[in-house]
C-alpha cells in the first residue's frame, strides 16, 4: 500500500494542477478505470486520493473562514 504522505502529496498535486472540482472527478474516474481493469489495489489508492482531496479542500475552506 502507498504511504499516507504520498496519498496527500498526490492529492495536492491534482488540486494544484486541475483545481479541486476537476481533481475529484479525475480521481473518481481513475478509480473506476482501475476497477474495470481488475486492479483493486489501484482502485483503493485512487479512492484514498479522492478522500485526501476532500479533506484538503475541507481544511482549506475552514482556514479561509478563519481569515475572513
Amino acid at each position: 500500500m502507498v504511504d499516507e504522505i504520498d496519498i496527500y502529496r498526490s492529492a495536492k498535486l491534482l488540486i494544484d494542477g486541475l483545481a479541486a472540482d476537476r481533481a475529484k472527478v479525475h480521481a473518481s474516474q481513475t478509480a473506476d478505470q482501475m476497477l474495470a481493469g481488475g486492479d483493486m489495489d489501484g482502485k483503493l489508492v485512487w479512492l484514498a486520493i479522492l478522500r485526501a482531496i476532500r479533506e484538503l479542500r475541507r481544511t482549506e475552506r475552514r482556514g479561509s473562514e478563519m481569515v475572513n
